[in-house]
């Protein structure tokens, strides 16, 4: 299944930097020298290029002579975000929330935070204080977080909500999102229903023709399955992904050598993909050829020992004759 949650935070988010810059030119309350503003984009371009360490050691002096900026707060926060420190990120926000529990932009941004370091109490939380404060967005990004705990009747509800808010104003991938929860529920028919109005908004979405692929093969309509999978790779022809699902539809369909051929061009594409290694170990076992599957599952133990499917053809191979 493709599980790329669609966060609606996370493009203000992406553009928080270019606020940050502008804001460093406009908000004239802050009293900023021309030294300091100048610094502060220099700050900015340290993070842009990647250099966080050196974009935090200009905020750290700055904060100490503007503690309540918000130009200099907002750029610490595109900082821990950018650079991926989310617990950080948290942290921040949090000392901001502690003087201002309302702030709703800090709220927003721990919530992104919270949600990439797992926290996701905390980002439940402040999604109640922001649905309670009227910002309707936030019950996709709820329902996010209750899928993400699997919560997924909760997760249903909140993108059923907001779909009925915004009606034909709602992002595509909320509709994409409550399809995946479908998938998780066994839902399938609303699954392939909510898949379908993607595909039939967004054309070139390769993960819902994906999604709706696994659908299908779920309900083993794999001649199904694999149309939705062959559409993927007709927009994208490297995507390793794609491959792997098509063959495990043709080893449902007890076509194991057309399922190899796909397998070892999953695993062309990318010699580390780990839905590849799994559909060519499963190929093998079916044709019998157990030290091809016993390598295969050596690379699936370096790549994710902890797996299920992986321990399933341990389990497999252990009692194979």
């Amino acid at each position: 299944m493709s599980k790329n949650l669609k966060y609606i935070l996370s493009i203000t988010i992406i553009l928080l930097f270019a606020n940050v810059v502008c804001s460093s030119l406009e908000l004239q309350e802050d009293n900023f020298t021309e030294q300091e503003k100048y610094e502060l984009e220099q700050a900015v371009n340290f993070c842009e290029s990647k250099e966080y360490d050196k974009s935090l050691r200009i905020l750290e002096k700055l904060i100490e002579k503007y503690p309540d900026s918000e130009v200099v707060n907002l750029a610490f926060v595109a900082v821990y975000t950018n650079s991926e420190q989310y617990v950080d990120g948290v942290r921040f926000c949090t000392k901001i929330l502690e003087k201002e529990p309302l702030n709703k932009s800090y709220l927003q941004y721990r919530i992104y935070c919270a949600m990439r370091c797992g926290e996701y109490e905390t980002a439940l939380e402040d999604c109640n204080v922001l649905i309670n404060n009227n910002i309707i967005a936030c019950y996709a990004v709820r329902g996010d977080v209750n899928m993400l705990i699997g919560q997924y009747g909760k997760a249903i509800t909140d993108y059923t909500k907001i779909i009925e808010l915004y009606g034909d104003e709602t992002d595509p991938g909320i509709y994409e999102n409550r399809g995946i929860t479908y998938m998780y529920v066994k839902e399938y028919e609303k699954a392939i229903e909510d898949f379908s109005y993607v595909i039939k908004k967004q054309e070139n979405n390769i993960d819902a023709y994906i999604n709706r692929g696994c659908v299908y093969y779920d309900l083993s309509k794999c001649k199904e399955a694999i149309k939705d999978y062959k559409k993927a790779i007709e927009l994208d022809n490297k995507y390793p992904l794609a491959y792997a699902k098509i063959a495990q539809a043709y080893n449902k369909l007890g076509k194991s050598k057309v399922a190899l051929k796909y397998c070892n061009k999953a695993l062309e594409i990318d010699p580390e993909n780990f839905e590849g290694y799994v559909a060519r170990c499963c190929t093998y076992i079916i044709l019998k050829k157990r030290d091809a599957a016993e390598a295969d599952l050596q690379q699936l133990l370096k790549l994710n020992p902890n797996d299920t499917d992986v321990k399933k053809l341990q389990a497999i191979l252990k009692n194979m004759d």
